[in-house]
């Protein structure tokens, strides 16, 4: 049988410390590895040329990583990194869930104009994951504003 995996996605430093906290205990607690998964926009992908299966976090992401790594340490947990390319992010949450077996998902979809509008993108995407057999934690973490 497999370890378990919970998936973290990578936001904002702020927001994902936080996910990770939240993370941990339950990747602890079900003997499970976290794996801290980047979602890139496709066009990002193309214009760069960059292949996810390849890619080279950049000296900042690996700074953000460590930080990560230290709050997995500190609960005694496995911690993996993965980049992802996606066309719609919440499809592409879905997909990088789907490629990593993920039992839980923490996950973060950008606020919209009309915040019923966001609680609704949340509850498609939770259906959507629980249709793959993967769980979202409804983590409302402060976030970041631009440039941190």
């Amino acid at each position: 049988m497999s370890t378990p995996i919970v998936m973290v996605e990578m936001g904002s430093l702020r927001w994902t410390i936080e996910a990770m906290r939240a993370a941990c205990p339950e990747a602890k607690r079900i003997g499970a590895k976290v794996v801290v998964t980047l979602l890139m926009p496709e066009s990002q992908c193309t214009l760069a040329g960059i292949d996810p299966e390849t890619y080279v976090f950049s000296a900042d992401e690996q700074n953000e990583v460590r930080e990560y790594q230290a709050i997995a340490d500190m609960h005694g947990v496995e911690l993996q990194t993965r980049a992802f390319e996606y066309h719609d992010l919440a499809h592409g949450i879905v997909d990088a869930a789907d490629a990593l077996d993920a039992q839980v998902v923490y996950a973060h979809l950008p606020a919209t104009l009309l915040p019923f509008q966001h609680q609704r993108q949340v509850r498609h995407l939770a259906k959507e994951l629980g249709s793959h057999h993967h769980e979202l934690r409804n983590f409302e973490a402060p976030v970041a504003s631009e440039g941190e």
